[in-house]
């Protein structure tokens, strides 16, 4: 391994508005993180400076782009697209840049008129010219994407739910105290059931709204009619959604009975299953919490369009009806990145909901390989992974230290399922709900001690930050942690310095004020407030020839309470590279190469490094061709001190490194 020898020194300047509370990375990914890093930014939108880098003399520079998005390895609608117009487009010529494909319109995702929509329509059409193939797919989107009036194209990615295939009967492990349990009971114990005027929306497959443990805890619509079919009496776009939208069949029924809806029956359960009936389980809520189901997966799994749909809808119910919808539930996932689903996610990040998603069932560290949509770089979104009931990773889970933010029970699973009964399954799919009802659990507990909602920010920042440490989560999540309710919701009662259900009682009377006390000799002061830095990497290759390359990085810091922004911060921090991405000398014969820093560069928290060779002497720099044992170079950024005159570094609680993996051939970026 090569580290760098110089120090590089930083000053945060970052203003108070600056989402910075998601303490996980940004990038470029092969494939969370974008991994090639699939979360490489809008270079206009980057700080400035950063949208190209001076390349040595005889080179010029380009972005890396993300993996090909018609790549075999993600399932697709082959003969849909997505495409985003400009602002101001008219129908017309909507019509003569799809023209250019023989395409049509199919459906408006996205109207630019829509409240809380931002840019130009997002419309989902139908190739009609015989390029249901993947290669004719390619040429189709690369002919509307000529247009001026277009902002991008991407294809119509189909999701499937993140659950395993062992389904078998087990405990209810996942609530209680014991063993690596998320301890929903001792939550319950201090007071906390209810979460009343809690809303979460379910985006997955249906629910069993009649269900004998759930009926009671589903949200229904106060302005549609039950029973008036055929009309939509609160006038949203959407017929009949008493309880929710099926997007699939385009209805207001969200189960369909029978055996159908397994999966978001179950997912349901897990956050609100009713508590104290004498019927079965218990969600984390067991009171007081409607839940609204967005369906979007069928039997086939779902598609990009039905998941926007399903977002916008939610987002407008909230907006529409002055909901506390405080997250969803998204235990889901497939495809490559999608602009459109980004931009959705993104658009509940301003609504202040929080999106829990499924870190994805591959054994597989999502640090390298994305998972989408867990894998987006967004604030807004909680990342759950699986573990069993002896707090071990589970076996099917995927894992990342910048890409996964903590862990929950997700083995072994029991909660409702159809018809009126319950089963035990196992997958993040499970472990993801049980976040979602501690989120949930944790908003309404807020209101009842300190009398008004948390932020999405503070709610995530207090799930990471009071689970149950593991050492074995270290490199494996942000926070080393696994959920613990119990010590969630006592975090808020410590602070109000009360519990749950009591009753206040009135004072005792006053006694005499004492006589006056000298002053103390001096300030008496306690300790320093807590400090969490938060780390994003970014990188950019050289020209085709793929001989040059380098990375940046971005560092700041938030309260480790509130996770607000702070200003002021020095850091100190070194790059290091490995040629081979194993940190070893082996076969590939590591050979030292020696990278500077240009101090001068630092701006905002920003650092690079210098220009790297990617091909120099040795093949250990980068294959000719991409091959599964072998990793590629990898470079690292570590962040080795922090200085603030108010606050002290957290540093167990803190991101203090972040690592990229990239894989160049010749010619390919």
């Amino acid at each position: 391994m090569v580290t760098l020898v110089i120090t590089v020194m930083l000053v945060t300047r970052l203003a108070a508005a600056q989402p910075i509370g998601d303490t996980r990375r940004a990038g470029l990914r092969s494939s969370r993180n974008g991994k090639s890093y699939n979360r490489d930014p809008d270079p206009a939108k980057l700080p400035p400076g950063r949208e190209q880098k001076t390349l040595p003399a005889g080179q010029t520079g380009a972005l890396s782009r993300r993996a090909d998005a018609f790549d075999s390895s993600f399932q697709l609608v082959e003969d849909e697209l997505l495409v985003k117009f400009k602002p101001g487009v008219s129908k017309e010529n909507r019509g003569r840049a799809l023209g250019k494909a023989k395409a049509e319109e199919r459906k408006m995702l996205w109207a630019s008129d829509a409240a809380g929509a931002t840019g130009g329509d997002l419309v989902l059409v139908k190739l009609t010219d015989n390029k249901s193939k993947r290669v004719g797919m390619k040429a189709a989107a690369a002919d509307i994407k000529q247009d001026p009036d277009v902002e991008y194209v991407e294809p119509n990615y189909i999701y499937t739910t993140s659950q395993t295939n062992d389904p078998r009967l087990g405990e209810l492990w996942g609530m209680l105290a014991a063993g690596a349990g998320a301890n929903a009971t001792g939550a319950w114990a201090s007071g906390f059931t209810s979460c009343n005027e809690v809303v979460v929306g379910v985006i997955d497959e249906g629910v069993q709204v009649t269900h004998p443990d759930l009926a009671a805890a589903m949200w229904t619509n106060p302005r549609e009619v039950a029973g008036n079919s055929g009309i939509d009496d609160d006038g949203n776009g959407y017929v009949d959604d008493v309880n929710g939208f099926d997007f699939v069949s385009r209805d207001g029924s969200v189960y369909d009975g029978g055996s159908l809806d397994t999966h978001g029956t179950h997912v349901a359960g897990t956050i609100g299953a009713v508590g104290n009936n004498g019927l079965g389980v218990s969600g984390v809520c067991q009171s007081g919490l409607k839940i609204i189901s967005a369906k979007f997966l069928g039997t086939n799994g779902g598609t990009t369009d039905g998941a926007v749909q399903a977002l916008n809808y939610l987002r407008d119910l909230k907006t529409r009806y002055n909901l506390n919808m405080v997250a969803t539930s998204n235990s889901w996932g497939g495809g490559g990145y999608s602009q459109s689903l980004f931009n959705a996610i993104n658009a509940h990040n301003n609504a202040g909901i929080l999106f829990v998603a499924a870190a994805g069932n591959n054994a597989r560290n999502t640090d390298v390989t994305v998972s989408y949509p867990a894998g987006y770089n967004l604030p807004n979104i909680i990342s759950v992974g699986s573990i069993t009931s002896t707090g071990a990773i589970s076996s099917f889970s995927n894992f990342g230290a910048t890409s996964v933010d903590l862990f929950a029970p997700g083995s072994g699973i029991l909660s409702t399922w159809p018809v009126n009964g319950y089963n035990s399954i196992s997958g993040t799919s499970m472990a993801t709900p049980h976040v979602t009802g501690a989120v949930a659990l944790y908003a309404a507990a807020h209101m009842q001690l300190r009398g008004s909602w948390p932020t999405a920010a503070n709610i995530k920042a207090a799930v990471m930050d009071t689970g149950v440490y593991n050492a074995a989560y270290d490199g494996r999540c942000v926070s080393k942690r696994r959920l613990n309710v119990a010590q969630l919701i006592n975090s808020l009662a410590a602070a109000s310095g009360g519990g749950g259900g009591a009753t206040p009682q009135p004072p005792s009377p006053s006694p005499p004020p004492p006589s006056p006390s000298p002053p103390p000799p001096g300030p008496i002061r306690g300790p320093k407030p807590k400090l969490r830095t938060v780390i994003w990497m970014y990188e950019q290759n050289s020209d085709s020839t793929g001989k040059w390359w380098y990375a940046w990085a971005q560092v700041a810091a938030v309260d480790a309470k509130t996770g607000q922004p702070i200003p002021g911060v020095v850091f100190s921090g070194t790059w290091s590279i490995s040629p081979d991405n194993d940190w070893s000398n082996d076969y590939w014969a590591e050979f030292p190469y020696s990278v500077t820093i240009d101090t001068a560069s630092f701006t905002d928290g920003w650092t690079d490094s210098d220009w790297i060779p990617t091909a120099a002497a040795a093949k250990a720099w980068w294959p000719d061709t991409y091959a599964s044992n072998y990793a590629g170079t990898r470079v690292a950024f570590t962040l080795t001190g922090v200085d603030h005159p108010d606050y002290d570094w957290d540093r167990a609680a803190s991101r203090r490194s972040t690592r990229q993996a990239v894989r160049v051939t010749s010619g390919l970026h």
